[in-house]
C-alpha cells in the first residue's frame, strides 16, 4: 500500500509540474524541472533514513519527534474526531479532552518547567514552533496512511515550488550567469539536503521565498486585499515555523516600506533603516526593559548554549553567555556572522562526515564569495531585490550566528540565507561564468 501511494503521489506532483503553466512558462525545460524535484525527493529520502538509522534516538530526531507526536493526534480521529481537529488548528487548547493526547507528546508543550528552573533559563521558545511540522504530519497521515516517505513527498514538492518562486524571481530580470544562477537555487548541496525532508527548514525557506515573490510582485500590479492577506498569512506561517526569521525580516521590510514612503535611494534607504533600529534597539530597554529586543536573543543563546552542554554537544564554537553591554554586543554581530557563514571549517569535522561534507562546502563559498567581491559593480546597488536580499542575509547570519553554539545547528539553520547570500554576491559581481552551448541546450528552451 506505502508503495503505491508513494508512486500515485510521486505521479501527480509530477503532472502538475509538466502541465501547470506557472512552471512551463519558465525558461527551464520541463525535464530539468522533473529532475530537480526528483533529485530533491532523493535528498528527503536520503535525510530520512540518516534520521531512522544514524540518529537512532526518535526522542530527540527532528525528524521523527514531530512525526510520532502526530500520530498521537492521529489517534483521536476514530474516536474523538472533533479533538483532532481542535488540535490541528489550535482551538479550544488545554481542555480537558485534548489533555489526553498531548501528555503523551515529547515536543508539543514549550520547555518543561523543570528543564527551565535547572537551566536558569527563559522559555524562548514563544510560538510552540514544534507544532505546525507536527500538525502538518497529523493532516498527512490519513492520507499517507502513515508512511513517512510520502510526507517527505509533500515537503519536497512544498520546497521545490518555494525554489521555483526564487528562480523565476532572479531569471526574470537577470540572463546573464543564468546557469549558476539554477546551480545555487536548486543544487546547493546544504540546501539540497536539509531543505527537502520533514523538517522546519523546508518550510521556512519555502515561505520566505514565496514572500519575498510576492511582496515584489505587487509592484507590478495593483495593490489588493488578496494580497495583503497572503503575504500577512506567510508572515504567520514565518513566526509559526522560526520566528527569528521573522525579526531578520524586519529590517528589510521597513527599508521597503521607508524607500516607497519618502522615494528616497534603494541603499539609503536600507541603511537608514538598519542604523535606526540598532540605535532605537540600544535606548528603548533604557527607558523601559520589556522592550529589549536584545536580551530576548541573548536569552535564547543563553538557553542553546545550557542544551549543548546539557546533551555533550561535539562541535561548539562559542561557550560564552553574553551581557546587554552595548560594547559586547557590537563586538559580537561581526563575529557571529562570520561564523554563521563560514563555520565550520573543514578541520573542525573530526569523525563527523556530516561536518567535513558541510567544511568542504564552506570552503568553497568563501573562495566564490571572494572571488565575487573582488569586482563589485557598486552601481547594482540600486536594484532593491539584490539589496532586500543581502541585508536580510545578513540579519539572518548574525542571529543564528548568535544563537547557535554547535557547529551542527549551522550546517542546518544557514540554509535559510546562503542561498540568498550567493545570489547576490554573484549578482553585484562583474563575473562572468559562461557554460558549453550543448549544455545550455540541455538544460533551456
Amino acid at each position: 500500500m506505502g508503495i503505491f501511494l508513494f508512486i500515485l503521489f510521486l505521479s501527480i506532483f509530477s503532472i502538475a509540474i509538466a502541465r501547470f503553466p506557472f512552471f512551463s512558462k519558465s525558461n527551464l525545460k520541463i525535464s530539468v524541472l522533473l529532475g530537480v524535484f526528483y533529485l530533491k525527493v532523493l535528498a528527503g529520502i536520503a535525510i530520512t533514513i540518516i534520521y531512522t538509522y544514524y540518529y537512532k534516538d526518535r526522542s530527540t530526531s527532528d525528524i521523527y519527534k514531530y512525526f510520532d507526536d502526530a500520530k498521537i493526534i492521529c489517534s483521536a480521529i476514530k474516536k474523538q474526531p472533533k479533538v483532532y481537529l481542535e488540535l490541528i488548528f489550535g482551538l479550544n487548547e488545554n481542555s480537558p479532552e485534548q489533555e489526553k493526547y498531548t501528555s503523551q507528546m515529547r515536543n508539543w508543550s514549550s520547555l518543561d518547567e523543570n528543564w527551565l528552573n535547572y537551566t536558569k533559563t527563559k522559555d524562548t521558545n514563544f510560538f510552540n514552533s514544534n507544532r505546525i511540522v507536527t500538525r502538518i504530519n497529523a493532516v498527512l497521515i490519513p492520507i499517507s496512511n502513515g508512511n513517512i516517505f510520502i510526507h517527505v513527498l509533500f515537503f519536497s514538492f512544498l520546497s521545490f515550488i518555494g525554489l521555483f518562486y526564487l528562480y523565476k524571481q532572479i531569471s526574470k530580470h537577470y540572463k546573464e550567469n543564468s546557469f549558476l544562477i539554477f546551480i545555487i537555487i536548486f543544487l546547493l548541496p546544504s540546501t539540497l539536503l536539509w531543505c527537502s525532508g520533514t523538517l522546519k527548514d523546508t518550510l521556512v525557506l519555502s515561505f520566505v521565498n514565496i514572500f519575498i515573490y510576492r511582496l515584489f510582485k505587487i509592484e507590478e500590479q495593483r495593490i489588493n486585499i488578496i494580497d495583503l492577506l497572503f503575504l500577512t498569512l506567510l508572515i504567520y506561517l514565518i513566526v509559526l515555523t522560526k520566528y527569528y526569521v521573522a525579526i531578520a525580516l524586519i529590517p528589510v521590510l521597513l527599508g521597503f516600506t521607508f524607500k516607497r514612503v519618502f522615494q528616497t535611494r534603494t541603499l539609503n534607504s536600507y541603511l537608514f533603516v538598519v542604523c535606526a533600529l540598532l540605535i532605537i534597539s540600544f535606548i528603548l530597554p533604557l527607558i523601559s526593559p520589556s522592550f529589549n529586543v536584545w536580551q530576548v536573543l541573548i536569552d535564547k543563546r543563553e538557553e542553546a548554549l545550557k542544551t549543548a552542554i546539557w546533551a555533550e554537544a561535539n562541535h561548539q564554537i562559542f561557550y560564552n553567555t553574553i551581557t546587554n553591554d552595548i560594547g559586547e554586543i557590537l563586538y559580537n554581530i561581526p563575529l557571529s556572522t562570520f561564523n554563521a557563514v563560514f563555520r565550520p571549517f573543514i578541520w573542525e569535522a573530526g569523525n563527523s562526515p556530516f561536518i567535513l561534507i558541510s567544511g568542504g562546502e564552506n570552503a568553497l563559498i568563501a573562495l566564490f564569495l571572494i572571488y565575487c567581491t573582488v569586482k563589485i559593480d557598486y552601481k547594482k546597488l540600486n536594484n532593491e531585490l539584490l539589496v532586500f536580499m543581502l541585508f536580510f542575509s545578513i540579519a539572518s547570519a548574525f542571529i543564528i550566528g548568535f544563537t547557535t553554539p554547535v557547529t551542527g545547528g549551522l550546517v542546518r539553520y544557514k540554509t535559510i540565507f546562503i542561498i540568498y547570500l550567493l545570489l547576490t554576491s554573484i549578482l553585484l559581481s562583474n563575473r562572468k561564468f559562461v557554460i558549453p552551448q550543448s549544455i545550455s541546450a540541455i538544460i533551456y528552451k
